[in-house]
């Protein structure tokens, strides 16, 4: 499975990246552009679980390594002439931190929690059947393979 981030995440940390760390005032804004344009031409890449009657509310995801190499296209070769050349060093530069912002996205992808090692999961005298256990929280039967969305980790004693 690919790693997703969220779209609007890669964007605002672009903005930052470039905002914060070009050294000239024309790359900043050229760079941030350029970047940005490229993160929102990807393809949208939702869950193959995806529920399409939230599509509205999704949140819009797309893959880490694809974004990374969409702003990798935007580097630049060097240069002949020493100013230009630094230009271009400055440019790469700045395409160098926007992708290192992207690698420090944390993922979109919930973790999903087994009731098996879910900390509700209540296997007490009387609350065991043969297929499973009772829920703690919603007190419905479950399956140890089971998942909902309250699911949080046990807690290792």
């Amino acid at each position: 499975m690919s790693d997703l981030i969220s779209r609007k995440a890669a964007i605002d940390a672009i903005r930052a990246s470039t905002s914060k760390y070009t050294g000239f005032m024309e790359m900043e804004m050229y760079t941030d552009d350029d970047a940005v344009e490229a993160i929102e031409a990807l393809p949208s890449a939702q869950p193959e679980t995806h529920d399409k009657r939230t599509e509205s509310h999704a949140c819009d995801l797309i893959d880490r390594a694809e974004a990374i190499d969409a702003l990798r296209t935007h580097e630049r070769k060097p240069s002949k002439k020493w100013f230009d050349n630094q230009l271009d060093i400055e440019w790469n530069n700045a395409i160098d931190i926007c992708c290192y912002d992207i690698e420090d996205l944390p993922s979109a992808q919930p973790e999903i929690i087994h009731c098996r090692d879910c900390r509700h999961w209540y296997t007490g005298d009387g609350y065991n059947h043969e297929n499973g256990a009772q829920c703690a929280l919603t007190h419905m039967w479950m399956s140890p393979d089971d998942y909902c969305s309250y699911g949080r980790r046990k807690v290792s004693e």
